[in-house]
């Protein structure tokens, strides 16, 4: 909501004393980020209406961060209401630090498991997103299912290799939001699975085509581990400066060089250990408070490294990329291309594949094949589609199987 002027903020502050209007009152101070809607929704958690401390515990994301984080456990375990113990997972999910997530996550409840998953995928909490992937191994299809959209919602091209596993989730739900997932977050790994699903007679064809046309990735090859950081400064640093600069990337695995013009930063980071990008950016933001006068360019291959509203946070879909000291030599522009076509082909099985699927997956186990499961719409599942198609058979002894080269997803010629 948008609040035009002083006089109409203080409508609304009066109307969140009124309890026919509080709840709307509240979600409206804190989508307009005003500083009086912190107190009044810590004031309305306690009120007697449910829907209004459901609005409450929503707005508490938005106004509070960090410093409503006790409240909301509060709620999250000892309010009656199953709709405002939903909405403190949503909010925790988005403003706890990452322990406190963690400890969410394993909560029996998965209802609330569910829609912390959500509420990370829409966030954008990437330094999370290796909890969010582990939750598509939960024995509950819900919590699985919201996993997969979640890891849609993060957009992290090194979380391919899982969503071409939950593709093969014994429920039809799980592999459909999967598809879907891909459509963001897939890189050219997933171009050949996908264009052998393109086949398939139902929605999961339909959706693969889909996928093919508008997938944002699917042209690019896996994500590098390449990590690249110029700081400059436009006066001579002091020692004092330069030996801060050096303590706060200690223990990043990168070679940092501190100069009086500033810092270099190149190393090799994997692209799906999140925890050591998410590292890298305290590092980079510890730097940048204590120096805030530098320029900065920072490069990683899923370009997950960014600053949102003057932070610094690893998000695929929010902020913006950081340039500012130049860009690094051998990056290119972005290249418009033309989209992938579903070339419905039956490929023959791969024979070094031994008999298994011919797709390039991470190192879990395959799902089991369910024989009794079946999609209503399709009536038959993905899995068992794409076994009848290769006359392959899903194979757990395999932990990964080689990938095939797509020419049309190599990366654009200049």
């Amino acid at each position: 909501a948008w609040l035009p002027g002083a006089r109409a903020r203080g409508a609304v502050r009066v109307a969140a004393t009124r309890a026919d209007l509080r709840a709307a009152a509240l979600m409206a101070l804190a989508e307009a980020r005003d500083v009086a809607g912190y107190e009044l929704a810590e004031q309305a958690l306690s009120d007697q209406d449910p829907a209004t401390r459901q609005a409450a515990a929503a707005a508490l994301d938005r106004v509070g961060g960090t410093r409503a984080v006790g409240l909301l456990e509060d709620r999250l375990t000892q309010d009656d209401s199953a709709v405002v113990r939903q909405a403190a997972a949503r909010a925790l999910a988005r403003v706890a630090p990452p322990e406190r997530v963690r400890a969410l996550l394993r909560q029996a409840d998965t209802d609330l498991v569910c829609q912390a998953l959500l509420a990370l995928g829409e966030a954008g909490r990437a330094e999370l997103a290796a909890q969010v992937s582990a939750a598509g191994s939960h024995p509950e299809a819900a919590v699985r299912l919201a996993a997969t959209t979640a890891l849609g919602m993060l957009a992290i091209p090194a979380t391919t290799p899982r969503l071409l596993q939950l593709l093969l989730d014994e429920d039809v739900p799980v592999g459909l939001a999967a598809l879907h997932a891909l459509s963001t977050a897939g890189d050219s790994r997933a171009v050949r699975l996908l264009r052998l699903l393109a086949a398939h007679p139902g929605l999961p064809g339909q959706r693969a085509t889909d996928v093919l046309v508008g997938g944002l990735r699917l042209r690019q090859p896996p994500p590098d581990s390449k990590v690249r950081i110029l700081a400059r400064s436009d006066h001579p640093l002091p020692s004092r400066s330069r030996a801060r600069i050096a303590a706060a990337f200690q223990g990043i695995a990168l070679d940092v060089a501190v100069g009086e013009l500033g810092l270099a930063a190149d190393g090799d980071l994997p692209p799906d250990d999140l925890d050591a990008l998410a590292d890298l950016v305290r590092a980079v933001a510890t730097v940048d408070t204590q120096e805030p006068g530098l320029s900065w360019s920072i490069r990683d291959a899923q370009g997950l490294i960014r600053r949102r509203d003057g932070d610094w946070c690893l998000d695929a879909r929010h902020g913006d990329l950081v340039r500012d000291a130049g860009w690094f030599r051998g990056e290119l522009p972005h290249v418009s291309r033309v989209p992938l076509t579903a070339e419905i082909t039956v490929l023959p099985p791969d024979p070094a594949a031994d008999g298994a699927l011919p797709v390039g997956l991470g190192d879990d186990e395959l799902p089991d094949l369910a024989e009794d499961t079946q999609d209503d719409a399709t009536e038959q599942t993905i899995s068992g589609f794409l076994e009848e198609i290769t006359g392959a058979r899903a194979s757990p002894e395999k932990d990964e199987l080689p990938a095939q080269p797509d020419p049309d997803a190599a990366p654009p010629k200049h």
